[in-house]
């Protein structure tokens, strides 16, 4: 029996992820990652993706993404499938780069989908690769944070609004609730008086 078809909801933001084929390594080298970098910039473009945050670890990458009317198979497939074949044309290699079916989880309150945020941009700190999320070249923290430049596909304003009104504010509030440890896995510890729920539901709702 064939696996039934994702049922998606346009507008919605999912956290999206895909791991390598018996958790193998996906990246075997920096040339590796710049590759996928450039090829998931393209496939956004592509598919017209809004783009909250992402990670790109050894073995699988995560992204936090705006469903587009098309869905976000095809987006997924592009990107996937594209570096899979300059991966094993590089390396020389047959086998199947990723795991078969890619993960999608929808973010259905507020309080999950900046978790998510947090959670996705931490992977390399959590992994044991760097100490700070500023030393983790591979994600979107440094552009949210103001510290790096931001692709137009990043919809930093709009994460940043959910921390504050004012820009420098809100990139300090983000950074700190980045690095806090105070924050659980089931949202507890997320909205403050300084991110009213109101702000957080306009970019849930798009």
């Amino acid at each position: 029996m064939g696996r039934p078809t994702r049922q998606w909801i346009e507008g919605s933001l999912y956290h999206v992820f895909s791991r390598g084929s018996n958790r193998q390594a996906i990246f075997l080298n920096e040339g590796d990652y710049v590759e996928f970098d450039m090829l998931l910039s393209a496939a956004v473009r592509s598919h017209r993706v809004d783009v909250f945050g992402w990670s790109l670890m050894p073995n699988h990458w995560h992204g936090v993404v705006r469903c587009p009317p098309a869905g976000l198979s095809r987006f997924m497939k592009d990107v996937n499938q594209r570096y899979a074949l300059r991966f094993d044309r590089r390396w020389g290699r047959t086998a199947h780069v990723f795991e078969n079916r890619f993960g999608a989880v929808l973010q259905a309150t507020e309080q999950q989908f900046l978790w998510t945020l947090r959670y996705v941009v931490r992977n390399p700190i959590v992994a044991g690769i760097c100490a700070s999320p500023f030393d983790a070249r591979w994600t979107s923290f440094a552009a949210t944070a103001g510290v790096a430049p931001a692709p137009e596909y990043l919809r930093v304003d709009q994460i940043l609004e959910c921390f504050d009104r004012d820009v420098d504010t809100a990139r300090r509030r983000y950074v700190e609730f980045v690095l806090s440890e105070a924050v659980d896995r089931h949202g507890e510890g997320i909205v403050t008086a300084s991110s009213p729920e109101g702000r957080l539901r306009a970019v849930l709702s798009g």
